[in-house]
């Protein structure tokens, strides 16, 4: 999904280069995309967000029409994105303490930090000016879209699972109440200070995964236990696997993964 190639974010490269054929990396993890005009956020279909697809076949023929269309991607249910936009007096600082989340630097400087939220969310964060809240109802630019500076779309970190959203950014960003949280294993020590300084926050973070990154979301949870020394059978680990079992991943494809990251036997 995330390419390494230099040349889609050197910014002012002074070559334009393919971006549309990489909408199929997206549509290959269950991102519907659509084409948006060269160098702009404007949909180049007549219906742009509603004829966002993950058809191989659509998104092909949207690449032959034209290989330099921008990337429109529409949210999925239960996700919302924060457009902190600098130009307009957005600033990041207004957002407080947050997790590591996937998250975009926008070709007009700006980020994208996406979050995990079932609700109805508002259009712009609360007492704030600059940040749009966008959701399935609007659509994102996405990395390596060509800005009209000429900069591109670009994502931080490399892949990492989507955050849920902070519990004191609920009410800022969404109009209904939280879900009720489900219960997790005590733990007799912290956890993690970007999840939230438990292992509440880091198993919140699990249980917020979907069928199209689950493996990877744990990958990376059970590599953040043995990176902090935890033991490989160790509360802190077993809390990931029920958490893991929660969002219906089976226990062979948990043994897999926790061999993966500590080797052995699960």
């Amino acid at each position: 999904m995330f390419s390494t190639d230099p040349r889609l974010y050197d910014g002012r490269n002074g070559k334009a280069l393919p971006i549309f054929h990489l909408a199929l990396d997206y549509a290959a993890i269950s991102m519907e995309v659509f084409p948006l005009k060269p160098q702009s956020k404007v949909p180049a279909t007549r219906n742009g967000m509603l004829d966002a697809t993950t058809d191989p076949a659509i998104i092909r023929a949207w690449a032959a029409e034209n290989p330099w269309y921008n990337i429109g991607g529409r949210p999925a249910p239960g996700i919302v994105v924060l457009d902190i936009d600098i130009q307009h007096g957005g600033k990041v600082s207004d957002l407080g303490t947050i997790p590591l989340t996937l998250t975009q630097r926008t070709g007009g400087g700006g980020y994208h930090f996406w979050f995990r939220a079932v609700g109805e969310a508002r259009g712009k964060l609360l007492d704030a000016t600059g940040i749009d809240i966008k959701t399935r109802n609007g659509y994102v630019v996405l990395a390596p879209s060509l800005h009209e500076s000429y900069y591109r779309y670009q994502w931080l970190y490399g892949y990492v699972p989507i955050a849920p959203l902070p519990d004191h950014l609920w009410d800022r960003v969404m109009r209904t109440p939280p879900p009720p949280i489900l219960p997790t294993r005590p733990t007799a020590r912290g956890f993690f200070t970007d999840t939230g300084g438990s292992v509440h926050g880091l198993v919140r973070t699990v249980e917020g995964l979907t069928e199209g990154d689950r493996n990877n979301g744990v990958h990376w949870a059970f590599q953040r236990c043995k990176e902090s020394g935890y033991a490989a059978r160790g509360e802190e680990v077993e809390a990931v696997c029920e958490a893991a079992r929660r969002v219906e991943l089976d226990d062979n494809e948990i043994r897999a993964i926790h061999r993966s990251v500590f080797g052995g036997e699960a």
